[in-house]
């Protein structure tokens, strides 16, 4: 179970940023500014900070920042549902 802890959060992120990378090296075709919407979409509430931060790389922004923030987001969830698993006996 310890295990499950670090390596789906890792997953999660590793799939994050393959997509991120994916987008950034031109795999996934699209036009004009809609090139970071699905990262934007997919890392909504943060996305709304990566407006502040002009001029950096997306692939930073949402490549990096957004899969550490997967990768929190899933660690959080499967830790409450553990907790909440043993709380019930």
């Amino acid at each position: 179970m310890k295990a499950r802890l670090v390596v789906v959060p890792l997953l999660a992120a590793l799939v994050h940023f393959g997509i991120c990378y994916a987008i950034d090296s031109g795999m996934v075709q699209s036009e004009g500014g809609w090139k970071w919407f699905i990262p934007f979409v997919l890392d909504l509430p943060l996305s709304l900070v990566f407006t502040v931060f002009k001029g950096v790389s997306p692939l930073l922004l949402f490549g990096v920042v957004g899969s550490l923030w997967w990768a929190g987001l899933v660690y959080w969830f499967m830790r409450s549902r553990s907790r909440a698993v043993t709380a019930r006996g």
